[in-house]
């Protein structure tokens, strides 16, 4: 079923030139112009608001070694992610692997190989000094980049043709000769990005999933047949090159997980035959949702990494982070009183609610923040604050990240008292509840086990 389709514009070009061959260079030449287009308009439907650059003109080293004019086809820069794409409208072979191996390396290289290494070389040019200029194509500067102000940088070969098995592990294909170096490469197809287009309505999950999709890239686990299983996994499993690995275990070997896009398929079927359909996504308690959402309809520096970094989390934390914020909003109502939060290990922050009946005190929670970290010997913690309306809405975001830097000898002192006191209120409460098992977590937040660490 996929190759019906996936070859059905080619057959039909095929027939075309046939019967008019004088009609070749006009469709080649409009296949082009779509075929570069259709990618920018699709990546800005999914990212509104980026900014995009392209076809985009740098001096660079050419293969001998000399510097000359480079090209890209585009770039699109939202918040601290960057997208080096490169488009290639070329034919993917007809023909069998079986009888005609070489026709396929040799589209493998033109449609993967090529693009990944004009991408690469863009990459190698921003990482070349503090900044670099970018030119149009009339040799005009447009912009100065900085690569420290790009959190993630994702090379992106856009294919006309969807060679569905091969480009969804494009990554992989070193044995066959396509080596795309070190760089996680994201082969996808026009048709792909329709799709993500269709069903994801947030950049910052967008984000979110490109950043789990190259994490996918370069694991020597995931090996799936087609794009629409890694964004399925990703609905359903959120890290999914995290669950691929716990299933496989200590086994060295890859693990192929099909039938993740099934949802996906179902929902375009009901649409095909007349019925309602609802798009599959992931899910996500209330409170989290809100706040993705606020982040992207707003212009909050490095909000894509704020999100990321909540998006990271699996179900079980999403939900109490949820409650967590639910229970602080009744506190405001009930006891005109807020408890900030303080989490440990992978998901380390601190958060803060703050209402109408309880205000910000900005100055508080960022010491409250150093306090924690003192307590626990860190350098540096993420703090996120959020303000809610009367009505129990999201009204603000505030997030930073807290460090010690640059206090006195004499603060520092200060917070660690303050710090060796929280600890130490924490254990108490914690053994007035239940009695503490020595293996147990430490309460005080360490890390460490609770016989290693405030064990009496």
């Amino acid at each position: 079923m996929f190759a019906l389709f996936d070859n059905f514009y080619r057959v039909l070009q095929r027939v075309i030139f046939r019967l008019e061959p004088s009609y070749k260079q006009t469709w080649n030449n409009r296949q082009q112009a779509v075929s570069e287009e259709l990618p920018l308009i699709y990546l800005k439907r999914l990212l509104p608001g980026a900014q995009v650059f392209g076809p985009v003109y740098y001096r660079w080293k050419a293969a001998g070694g000399a510097i000359e004019w480079c090209e890209t086809d585009a770039l699109v820069i939202y918040d601290d992610h960057l997208f080096v794409v490169e488009v290639k409208a070329g034919a993917f072979t007809y023909t069998s692997p079986a009888t005609d191996l070489p026709s396929h390396v040799a589209s493998l290289r033109n449609l993967v190989l090529n693009p990944a290494s004009q991408a690469n070389r863009f990459i190698d040019y921003l990482e070349s000094a503090p900044e670099v200029t970018i030119f149009d194509c009339a040799h005009i500067e447009i912009d100065k980049l900085r690569r420290p102000n790009f959190r993630h940088i994702t090379p992106c070969a856009v294919t006309l043709d969807p060679f569905t098995e091969l480009a969804a592990r494009s990554n992989h294909l070193r044995k066959v000769g396509i080596d795309v170096g070190q760089r996680e490469v994201w082969a996808v197809s026009i048709d792909d990005l329709r799709v993500f287009a269709d069903l994801i309505d947030n950049p910052l999950v967008f984000l979110h999933f490109v950043e789990q999709r190259m994490h996918a890239a370069g694991s020597n686990v995931v090996d799936l047949d087609d794009e629409m299983d890694h964004l399925g996994l990703y609905l359903t499993k959120n890290d999914y090159t995290r669950f691929a690995a716990k299933l496989v275990g200590r086994r060295p070997s890859k693990l192929t997980l099909n039938g993740y896009r099934a949802p996906i398929d179902e929902y375009y079927g009901a649409i095909g035959r007349g019925e309602s359909a609802v798009a599959p996504t992931q899910g996500m308690p209330v409170r989290l949702a809100e706040v993705i959402r606020f982040l992207a309809g707003s212009n909050i520096k490095d909000r894509s990494a704020l999100a990321s970094m909540l998006l990271d989390a699996g179900s079980e934390f999403r939900n109490k982070l949820s409650e967590a914020i639910e229970q602080r909003l009744r506190e405001h109502r009930e006891l005109k009183r807020t408890l900030p939060l303080s989490t440990y290990g992978d998901m380390k922050f601190t958060l803060f609610c703050w209402s109408q009946l309880v205000p910000r005190q900005a100055a508080a929670a960022v010491e409250h923040t150093q306090v924690v970290m003192a307590a626990n010997d860190e350098d540096r913690r993420p703090l996120l604050e959020l303000e809610y309306t009367a009505e129990g809405t999201l009204g603000a975001v505030h997030w930073q990240h807290v460090g010690l830097a640059g206090l006195s000898q004499a603060e520092l002192n200060r917070l660690r008292v303050a710090g060796s006191a929280l600890r130490k209120r924490r254990v108490s409460g914690v053994r007035k509840e239940h009695r503490m098992g020595r293996n147990e977590p430490c309460p005080c937040g360490s890390g460490r086990k609770y016989k290693r660490c405030c064990h009496p």
